[in-house]
C-alpha cells in the first residue's frame, strides 16, 4: 500500500523484527519512471515500510524492486 511518502510491502507471514534492518540500497522505488530517493527502512509484524522524500499521488504509477543481498527480510 502508498500512503503520501511510505511504501508499505505486506508479507503473508509474520517477519524478523529485532533483525537488524536491510539497508536502503536494498530497495529502489520508481515512481512515473524516476527513481526515488528513500529516507528509511521500518519492519512491523509482517510489514515492510519504506519512507519516501517525496509525497506520492493517487494517479503515480510505483514500482519496487529488491535486491537484498546484506540483513534480507525474513520472517
Amino acid at each position: 500500500s502508498i500512503k503520501d511518502n511510505a511504501v508499505w510491502l505486506r508479507f503473508d507471514q509474520a517477519l524478523n523484527e529485532i533483525a537488524t534492518l536491510p539497508p536502503v540500497a536494498s530497495f529502489a522505488v520508481r515512481v512515473n519512471g524516476t527513481l526515488v530517493t528513500i529516507s528509511s527502512v521500518s519492519i512491523w509484524r509482517q510489514n515492510v515500510g519504506l519512507a519516501l522524500a517525496a509525497p506520492v499521488t493517487g494517479s503515480d504509477v510505483v514500482t519496487l524492486g529488491y535486491t537484498g543481498t546484506t540483513n534480507r527480510v525474513r520472517s
